[in-house]
């Protein structure tokens, strides 16, 4: 069987990074995500139970009571607040402010306690504490160079190393609404698949089970169009608004609903054991 190294696999990560933030950056209005903007918006649908995790309950038969477990990139504590009942120790990391206050007073109200850090990974990584197990929950999509990323997670790990990918982000746009308002079709960055392939490629043997998410649901035409706004980095004011109209309109059913495809149909925990140091 034909198997590329993993400097190629690693190249052809970032050209699969690059093409889908360069269409981005060329046909949006404007780009949000990473701002403080962003975040604030993202924030409700970041918490514990603000959606159904389908890989939760996977997640939960890994959970050891006498581990610590350690998730860069927590945000504001949608698997860290669920499963830290369930191990000795949870150290939760993430470099927004925002996200922080917000995982601390999520895990209050839970009553559950949630070491968090402020912490930029993998650059801090090192001056973490050591755990039995690190999680990564959909960190990687506009990554250009996980391979360091992942590195860092097993240095820190004695047991299993697991992350979390989706087959596409959950901010993507409904790819056909996409074609007919940018008049080009949708290019979709790497997801679940392409990292389990990239770590095949360095030697890793990851285990990797999908989990079908939710279906979409059927929402009003008005809550369609800014769904599918944000997602198409359309602004309020946006020239093409008539036409992202016009698209949402042609999909109403019989009910005066829309259902759209955006964002994941499943999602992927990789699963596998340190490489000795």
């Amino acid at each position: 069987m034909l198997r590329p190294s993993a400097d190629d696999a690693a190249q052809a990560w970032l050209a699969l990074v690059d093409a889908a933030r360069a269409q981005f950056l060329r046909l949006a209005d404007e780009v949000l995500h990473g701002t403080e903007e962003f975040l604030a918006a993202r924030l409700p649908s970041l918490r514990a139970g603000a959606s159904p995790s389908e890989e939760l309950e996977y997640l939960v038969t890994l959970a050891r009571p006498d581990e610590t477990w350690l998730e860069p990139g927590a945000a504001a504590g949608r698997l860290a607040v669920p499963l830290a009942p369930l191990v000795d120790r949870f150290v939760a990391v993430d470099p927004s402010a925002r996200m922080r206050d917000a995982l601390a007073a999520a895990a209050a109200q839970a009553g559950v306690t949630v070491d968090v850090r402020d912490g930029q990974w993998p650059d801090d990584a090192d001056g973490l504490p050591a755990a039995d197990v690190a999680l990564a929950a959909n960190m990687f999509y506009a990554m250009e160079h996980p391979l360091p990323f992942l590195g860092a997670m097993e240095r820190r790990a004695r047991r299993l190393c697991i992350v979390t990918a989706a087959d596409r982000p959950g901010r993507s746009p409904d790819a056909a609404i996409w074609a007919e308002v940018m008049n080009e079709p949708l290019i979709e960055s790497p997801g679940g698949t392409d990292l389990a392939m990239l770590l095949l490629t360095t030697g890793r043997r990851p285990d990797m089970r999908w989990f079908e998410a939710a279906p979409p649901k059927a929402i009003g035409v008005e809550q369609a169009i800014e769904q599918q706004r944000w997602r198409l980095g359309l602004r309020a004011d946006s020239p093409r608004l008539g036409a992202l109209r016009a698209a949402i309109v042609r999909r109403v059913d019989d009910r005066g609903l829309v259902t759209l495809r955006g964002g994941r149909s499943r999602t992927a925990v990789i699963v596998w054991e340190p490489r000795p140091a």
